[in-house]
């Protein structure tokens, strides 16, 4: 992950210049670290599939929650797993935003 250049675009360039405060992203960075630490690297897997696969393994449905569905492995959610897998997931999102921000 580009972790200090991918920080700088959320607090300057994310949402087309609005940007969030940094303590915002620095929570997003932080979950996006957990997935990536899971995962690998997150500028390899973007050169592979541009995410997708991991996209598809964060997704979690309130049925799943009601089912008591397992997570990925290595993964571990304190509290509701729905809003937790939702979280990761937005990291994730944010990261290929930023990736594709950069490739323009």
């Amino acid at each position: 992950m580009q972790r200090e250049e991918f920080k700088n675009w959320l607090v300057n360039d994310y949402k087309n210049g609005e940007g969030m405060s940094e303590g915002s992203a620095d929570n997003r960075i932080s979950n996006a670290q957990k997935v990536e630490n899971i995962f690998g690297d997150f500028d390899e897997l973007y050169d592979q599939n541009r995410l997708e696969d991991i996209l598809d393994l964060l997704k979690y449905s309130v049925d799943d929650e009601t089912s008591c569905k397992e997570l990925p492995k290595g993964l571990q959610i304190d509290g509701n797993k729905y809003d937790g897998m939702a979280t990761l997931r937005q990291a994730v999102k944010r990261y290929l935003e930023f990736k594709k921000f950069k490739s323009k």
